[in-house]
């Protein structure tokens, strides 16, 4: 193996295994020291395969994501995609990146225009999987014109309450599919779902994401094709219609800010806690003012008042007249003595007293 030594590490490049699956067990020898690796082993595996690759067609920036199909993709340390043109003239590098076993992404490479090349150009392909080199059967990318968006009109498109966008320009359709396409709505990605796309004009749905995060219903648009190829198109301004389709809170609250927000919850409890004391301070005026009525409508005449204060003093006895002695009984409310009661004709009888508890 080859070797490439650091003071931290150590870089060997195996050679080629005798077949497929071979497990073999590693060791390290620096100089005529031997350090062998327990249970530490290396696998092999069958080399990488490519089935297939999509798209076949990329524009002049490049930029395209190019899905790459096959088999043990995943065991390749650097895969990379090489393109030639004329076969030897230009050679353009692009590295890529497994997803799986089955599936790696590559890009397609951008051709700078000083080349002189003019489209459409063919590339040749080759895979380049560490040592392994893979000529695909479907080996040529054809590069063509970039698109070209055009600016809105007056650099402002009115939006309506259909949220569409509408974009112009050229060579579209014919350059690049529509899910290479990402509508940028102050700086929100795929803000816009594209859902029409002819060669001179594309259309678009804005999300429900872009719509609620509109700043002052005006947004700077713009269109990415691939990674590479950028327009910027202008300012998008929502109509009433559409103004009135947002959901009003989180617009108010962004606007008038959150101690705005906290005073108006803090004088709206006020006032509540407010009316509910009047009401309750009202309801109880009104019922005393009736139990006050009720009281007086059902009091007896005066007459009858002066004659009842009469016959009670005449009932009264005044204690200095009544001896009070033993204890003779008791009931559920109180308790019976013997006493004796003086009359106006001095003379004294026995009388029981009651004593309420």
């Amino acid at each position: 193996m080859e070797e490439q030594i650091t003071t931290s590490e150590i870089i060997c490049i195996n050679q080629a295994c005798t077949n497929d699956l071979e497990q073999l067990e590693l060791s390290i020898q620096v100089n005529n020291q031997i350090w062998q690796l327990e249970k530490t082993y290396f696998q092999c595996k069958s080399d990488p395969m490519v089935f297939d690759w999509y798209p076949k067609k990329s524009i002049l920036s490049g930029g395209f994501k190019l899905v790459v199909n096959g088999e043990n993709l995943d065991v390749v340390q650097m895969p990379m995609m090489k393109f030639v043109y004329n076969m030897s003239d230009y050679e353009f590098i692009s590295l890529c990146e497994s997803i799986t076993s089955s599936q790696m992404i590559c890009l397609s490479p951008g051709i700078d225009k000083n080349f002189g090349l003019d489209p459409p150009i063919d590339l040749y392909v080759t895979f380049i999987m560490d040592n392994v080199k893979i000529i695909p059967e479907d080996d040529i990318l054809i590069i063509v014109h970039d698109p070209i968006y055009y600016p809105f009109e007056n650099y402002i498109q009115q939006i309506n309450s259909t949220n569409i966008i509408k974009f112009e320009g050229s060579n579209l359709a014919s350059t690049h599919s529509i899910d290479l396409i990402d509508v940028r709505i102050d700086n929100n990605n795929n803000a816009c779902i594209p859902f029409n796309l002819t060669d001179t004009y594309l259309m678009c749905l804005l999300s429900k994401f872009a719509l609620n995060s509109l700043q002052d219903f005006e947004a700077n648009v713009e269109v990415r094709i691939g990674t590479n190829l950028t327009f910027l198109i202008g300012k998008i301004i929502l109509q009433n219609s559409t103004q009135s389709s947002l959901l009003p809170v989180p617009y108010i609250k962004r606007q008038i800010g959150l101690w705005t927000t906290i005073i108006l919850i803090i004088l709206s409890s006020i006032i509540i806690l407010s009316l509910i004391f009047l009401l309750v301070i009202l309801i109880r005026c009104r019922y005393f003012r009736l139990s006050e009525k009720f009281h007086q409508q059902n009091r007896p005449p005066q007459f009858y008042q002066d004659v009842w204060c009469e016959l009670g003093k005449k009932w009264q006895i005044d204690p200095k007249y009544l001896t009070i002695a033993e204890k003779i009984g008791q009931g559920c409310f109180g308790d019976v003595y013997k006493g004796e009661l003086k009359q106006n004709d001095n003379k004294t009888i026995e009388v029981a007293v009651k004593v309420l508890r």
